[in-house]
C-alpha cells in the first residue's frame, strides 16, 4: 500500500467517524475507486468476523450471501444516484455507505450478539431489544443522511429509500437461507 493511499484511507476513516457524529458527510470523502474497494473489503472482513460470532443457519453459503448484499447495495444506490441526476457521487456515496458499517461494526456486532443471546431471557429481552433497536435506528439515520447529501432529496424520502434497500437485501438473502423444518406433529 502506497503512502498516499494509506494517508487517504486514514483520512477517510477519520471522516467516517465524523459522519457518525454528524460532523461531516460523504462529500468530504475523496471520489476514489481504490478507496471504495478497500472500504468494501474491510467491511466484508468485519462481516465475516460477525458471522463467526453469530453464525448463519447451517448450509448457508456465506460468500454468496455477502456478494448479494454488496451487489444489492451497489446497484440500489447507483440507481438512486442516476435517478437523482448525480451519478458522479457514486464513489463518495458508496464509500460512505460501506464505511459507516465499518465504524458502527463494534456496536452492531455487540448488540446483535447480545440480542441473539439474551432476547429469549425474559429479564434481558427488553434491554437486548432496546440496545439493538437504538443502534439500528442510528445506522438508518446515517444512511438517510448520506442519501440526502448525495441526492438533495427530502429526509423522509431518504429514510424510506434506506429502509427499502435493507428490505430488498433481506428478501433476497432470506430466499437463500435454508428454511427451518416445521416442528413434528405428534398424534
Amino acid at each position: 500500500m502506497s503512502d498516499s493511499f494509506s494517508t487517504q484511507l486514514t483520512t477517510a476513516l477519520r471522516t467516517l467517524v465524523g459522519m457518525t457524529r454528524l460532523k461531516s458527510g460523504p462529500e468530504d470523502l475523496p471520489a476514489s475507486l481504490p478507496l471504495l474497494v478497500a472500504i468494501i473489503v474491510l467491511a466484508t472482513i468485519l462481516d465475516l468476523v460477525a458471522l463467526a460470532i453469530m453464525p448463519l443457519p447451517g448450509g448457508a453459503n456465506t460468500a454468496l450471501l455477502l456478494t448479494i448484499g454488496i451487489g444489492t447495495t451497489l446497484l440500489w444506490y447507483g440507481a438512486i444516484l442516476r435517478l437523482a441526476g448525480r451519478p458522479e457521487r457514486f464513489l463518495q456515496t458508496l464509500t460512505a455507505v460501506f464505511g459507516i458499517q465499518i465504524i458502527l461494526a463494534p456496536a452492531l456486532v455487540f448488540t446483535g450478539w447480545f440480542y441473539l443471546t439474551y432476547q429469549p431471557d425474559p429479564t434481558l429481552r427488553v434491554p437486548a431489544t432496546f440496545m439493538r433497536t437504538l443502534v439500528e435506528i442510528w445506522a438508518l439515520v446515517l444512511l438517510a443522511r448520506i442519501l440526502r447529501s448525495a441526492t438533495g432529496w427530502h429526509m423522509i424520502l431518504c429514510v424510506g429509500l434506506a429502509i427499502a434497500n435493507e428490505l430488498l437485501t433481506l428478501l433476497l438473502l432470506s430466499g437463500l437461507l435454508p428454511q427451518a423444518s416445521p416442528p413434528a406433529v405428534i398424534s
